[in-house]
């Protein structure tokens, strides 16, 4: 499918939030899901379709390698968002040996996911990432390129009314699959789930302000 008919079903769905939605992109979350697949079927069959399996599967980390961002993150359009697939790509990376210790990529990563720890211990990110540039996209009747190209500036944004819990479970994992080296961020959001547990074993309100 050529850019430029990309670009004008994108302009043409009415989904603001998924823009994309009428087009197909690459994605760091289903790249990394392959990944993974391959990585623990390699495991079981080590000499079936092997060099294929290595080829796809370097392919697959030079985009992971190369969709990262500055700070460390990725962006994620399946769930919120940088914790989302950031959690993901962690985990491909650790199947492949690239972790805190042996990996520059995964140590980014790791150092992005602390910096965004909450003083309780958690992690609370909104899925208004793009609002404000969308919005402003919209009300322009003249570009309407305008609105593609805004899409484009992702950022974090903290969650404006509590820590989510899922999203707390989301960046424990990411760290432990990195075998990040230090335990206290780790068992500071531990024990955010934990107490957020209700006495019928469910949690809290895990996707309040989704």
């Amino acid at each position: 499918m050529s850019i430029y008919l990309k670009t004008h079903l994108g302009i043409m769905s009415i989904q603001v939030p998924t823009g994309n939605i009428m087009t197909e992109f690459e994605y760091p979350e289903c790249t990394t899901s392959v990944v993974t697949a391959l990585a623990i079927f390699k495991e079981r069959y080590p000499t079936y379709r092997n060099q294929e399996i290595d080829t796809v599967a370097t392919k697959a980390i030079k985009y992971l390698h190369n969709t990262q961002y500055s700070h460390g993150g990725w962006f994620g359009s399946w769930g919120i968002c940088f914790t989302y697939a950031t959690m993901f790509a962690l985990e491909s990376l650790a199947l492949v040996g690239e972790t805190y210790a042996t990996s520059l990529v995964a140590r980014k990563a790791c150092e992005f996911l602390v910096s965004k720890q909450r003083e309780d211990g958690g992690w609370g990110e909104s899925y208004k990432v793009n609002s404000t540039v969308q919005q402003s996209a919209l009300r322009s009747d003249t570009n309407t390129c305008s609105f593609v190209q805004t899409c484009e500036v992702h950022e974090w944004v903290e969650h404006p009314v509590q820590t989510q819990v899922v999203q707390t479970t989301w960046a424990t994992m990411a760290l432990m699959y990195a075998e990040y080296p230090h335990r206290a961020p780790i068992e500071r959001a531990v024990k955010l789930v934990m107490d957020r547990q209700l006495p019928v074993c469910v949690l809290l309100n895990p996707w309040a302000g989704y």
